[in-house]
Parts: structure tokens; sequence; C-alpha cells
């Protein structure tokens, strides 16, 4: 049974990681050079969809990892198998720079890692 509690938890850390990630004083001055803009600025509406965005994926992670059961295993077999292997688009088709697919890619490694930590965790 997934643990809606955990879910709900998880997709916050995933937001909070994600803003210390891309804050100015870690990595969002090069992720900002790197995207060609000068200044950040996102609507609400941004954060809320981001934040759902988290939730559906901290579920999918609890169905997977219960059922296969292999908790932080699931989460980076998730990452390489989906996310680093379809944002490379981003280099190949939109010929942005490698800097920028690694800087994303590491943060979304990050967070599957602690959110299936999470779950597996406190399911």
């Amino acid at each position: 049974m997934v643990n809606h509690y955990i879910i709900i938890l998880a997709a916050i850390v995933s937001m909070l990681i994600g803003a210390f990630w891309y804050s100015p004083r870690v990595f969002g001055r090069v992720w900002m050079k790197l995207m060609g803009k000068e200044r950040a600025r996102f609507p609400k509406r941004s954060y809320i969809i981001g934040f759902m965005k988290e939730i559906v994926t901290a579920y999918v992670l609890a169905i997977m990892i219960f059922s296969v059961g292999l908790g932080m295993i699931t989460g980076f077999l998730v990452w390489i198998g989906f996310i680093a292997t379809s944002s490379l688009s981003i280099v190949l088709w939109e010929k942005k720079p490698i800097k920028l697919y690694i800087l994303n890619n590491i943060y979304s490694l990050i967070s599957l890692l602690v959110m299936s930590w999470m779950i597996s965790a406190w399911a």
C-alpha cells in the first residue's frame, strides 16, 4: 500500500532540492547562462505544476518500488532508463550545451534517489 503522506513529503523534498540546486549560490547562475537567460522568473503556475509533477513521480516510484522491491536501485534505473536518455534530446536536437544536460541530470538523479530512499525507508 502506498503511503500518501510520504509521497507528498517526497515531492516537497524534491522541490526543496531543486530550489537549492538551482539557487544563485549553487548552480542557478550557471543554469541561467547555459539557458541564455539573464534573469529567471517563473509564474506561480509553474511551481504548482512542478509540484504536481513531483507528486506523480513519487507515486510512480512508490508503485515501482513496491512491485520490484529495490528502493534506490529503482530510482537509479528510472533515471538512467528514462530521464538521462530522453533529456539527451536537448543536446542532440535543441543544440543546448552538454553542461546544461549534466547539470539538470545530476539534479534529477539526486532527487530520484532521495525520493526512492524516503519511499522505501518509510513504507
